[in-house]
């Protein structure tokens, strides 16, 4: 009686194949249909993962219609040792609230929890990945120093630390600086090592596509002490890859090509040069540096203008001036006492590159203040953490195929 029962498997198995060949096959425009009413998870991973949907994904039409009924971006904190990674900065969007609580955070701690957010701190943040270091005590075996997370994509790619990081000491300060596809590189994502002294700037740089420490590029200029560079603040980064730095003292901006390896010097607009009261972000679309400037309770925007705009000059022009004092006045009554009127709040930091929200710390004041400069709106934040922006638009918009 075996045999026969052989045979009978046997012939079942190989019908199998053609029944499952005519059940499973759904028309693209189906497909795109249920991927539109899914979660924006889903849809970036379906571009990311299928290369047959991506075009219909990447379509102008496709990425309106999803960005209208979702939130087209986040700006949250996040935080690797809370219950919950990441919590809302601001939105006016209940959509954008409902991603951030009942999709992207779920989603990592299902699947980051343990081998990301539990080994690791964040100590930088670009379009929407997170560069992590390995915690210092206690020491997790097996596990790299250094990771660069998508969040959305559950993604980690994991790195030694740099040869020379050991060089960073009170004359030697190490930073790094995140890029990624949005910024015009030729990779998802490149990361700086970056250490700062009185005459040099010595760079490395590792790739998503060559994830290993490159040789050391020393970086110098004449005109000026690379230690002087306001590096507590996350640099702008112009399409392109031009990082742009302000400096402690003086009326320029250090600038470094990370394609060709050369500085430059950018003369500031006629402000009072305060590199804590100062804060560099671009325009929109990354072509363009903007700086924005807080004296009391005035912020200035300053756009500086492509080279021979505007007969030549500083190549800045003035965009606007918003007046914070009666929301700051409303959040903190007795911001006055005790201060210099000239050193109210201080520049913490931007979560969009474009500056259109930004953190303040008020003197004297605990906590945060975040500033819808579009909306003009005003909030308290007391978390102090990594901002990370999921931008939908930029996202999709920039999405390639690395290998």
């Amino acid at each position: 009686m075996s045999p026969p029962k052989r045979q009978q498997s046997t012939n079942i198995c190989a019908s199998t194949p053609t029944t499952l060949e005519t059940t499973t096959t759904l028309p693209t425009d189906i497909l795109l249909e249920i991927m539109a009413r899914t979660d924006l998870l889903t849809v970036v991973r379906g571009a990311a993962v299928c290369k047959q949907l991506r075009g219909d994904i990447l379509c102008p039409s496709f990425i309106r219609r999803v960005i209208r009924q979702a939130a087209p971006s986040i700006l949250a904190l996040l935080c690797t040792y809370a219950t919950r990674p990441l919590t809302l900065v601001y939105s006016a969007m209940p959509t954008a609230a409902s991603f951030s609580h009942n999709h992207l955070s779920p989603y990592m701690l299902r699947n980051a929890d343990k081998d990301v957010l539990g080994p690791y701190y964040p100590v930088a943040s670009r379009g929407g990945l997170v560069v992590l270091n390995m915690n210092a005590w206690p020491k997790f075996k097996g596990f790299l120093d250094l990771c660069v997370y998508d969040p959305m994509m559950d993604h980690c790619t994991f790195l030694s630390k740099p040869p020379d990081e050991t060089e960073s000491s009170i004359c030697n300060e190490h930073k790094y600086v995140l890029l990624t596809a949005a910024d015009g590189i030729d990779c998802s994502f490149m990361l700086l090592s970056i250490i700062f002294n009185r005459s040099s700037m010595k760079v490395r740089t590792a790739t998503s596509s060559s994830p290993i420490w490159g040789p050391i590029t020393c970086v110098t200029h004449h005109d000026f002490t690379w230690w002087l560079i306001n590096s507590y603040k996350d640099p702008a980064v112009l399409r392109g890859g031009v990082i742009h730095w302000l400096r402690y003292t003086n009326d320029q901006i250090v600038t470094y090509n990370v394609r060709t390896g050369m500085p430059g010097l950018v003369k500031l607009p006629p402000t009072k040069h305060n590199a804590r009261r100062s804060h560099l972000v671009t325009s929109p679309n990354g072509n363009m540096l903007k700086l924005l400037d807080v004296d009391g309770f005035k912020i200035s925007v300053w756009l500086r203008l492509p080279t021979g705009a505007e007969g030549g000059g500083s190549g800045w022009t003035l965009q606007t001036v918003i007046d914070i004092e009666e929301k700051l006045l409303f959040l903190y009554p007795n911001i006055h006492v005790g201060v210099d009127p000239d050193a109210l709040v201080e520049f913490k930091g931007s979560g969009k590159r474009s500056g259109d929200m930004v953190l303040l710390e008020a003197r004297c004041e605990e906590g945060l203040v975040v500033i819808d400069l579009k909306r003009r709106e005003m909030n308290t934040q007391n978390q102090r953490s990594t901002l990370l922006e999921v931008d939908l638009l930029s996202r999709l918009q920039n999405m390639k195929l690395f290998s």
